[in-house]
This record gives structure tokens, sequence and C-alpha cells, in this order.
């Protein structure tokens, strides 16, 4: 009976390796130039108004978030784990002069554009 049952766990096993091993090599097919090509289109046009903001966390977010409100912009994410919040700038807003107006609003630390880094190298242009 012990043997029969040791012969099972070693059986579960082996074929569970054996599952993660198809899984595996499922997971790392390459994706083609023009998946890669619809992804970089589709960030493109959505995160080229999308800003990152850290805040002094002494100084809290509240000051952030006024200026957010009284520009019409929409917070898209909270940061749980840094003192930051993502924005969708409003349509009508210039993205520069945004960026300047942000980096004096008080607590505010670092603002900096959404973006989509490659870590194959691979570049659209």
């Amino acid at each position: 009976m012990r043997q029969s049952v040791t012969f099972l766990i070693l059986l579960s096993a082996i074929a569970l390796l054996a599952a993660c091993a198809a899984s595996r090599k499922a997971v790392a097919a390459k994706p083609t130039h023009d998946s890669i090509n619809k992804l970089i289109e589709k960030t493109d046009t959505t995160s080229h108004c999308t800003l990152i903001i850290f805040y002094d966390s002494t100084i809290g977010k509240q000051p952030l978030l006024n200026y957010v409100h009284i520009k019409q912009c929409t917070v898209i994410y909270n940061y749980a784990n840094f003192n930051a919040i993502a924005i969708q700038l409003a349509p009508k807003l210039d993205k520069r002069k945004t960026i300047n107006d942000l980096q004096s609003v008080k607590g505010v630390l670092q603002v900096m554009e959404d973006q989509l880094l490659h870590l194959d190298g691979h570049h659209p242009n």
C-alpha cells in the first residue's frame, strides 16, 4: 500500500512538472512585430496625455488633487506603494505647460510622462 501511495505521489509530481514545462513554452512564445506595433499604437494614443506625479508625503496629495480638479483632469490611478498619482490631462490642456504648472504645486516632487519601455530593445521607428 505504501509503495502505491509513493508511486502515485511521484507520478503526480512528474505530471505537474511536465504541465509547467508545456505552459512555459506557450508563455515564452515570441510576439510578432505586428502584435508589438499594435500595442505600441494603442499605448501611444492613450498615454500621450497621461502624467505620473510624485508628491511629498509630509504635505500630502490634497494640493495636487485640488489642481487636478480645477484643471478638469482625471485621476487614473492612486499608487498605494508610492506617494504618486497618475492623471489623464483634459483635452484642452497643453502638456508642457501643465507639467511646468504641476511642478510648482505645493508638495509635488516630480512630474513625468507615462511611457512604454521595451526590454528587448524594439523601437517602433
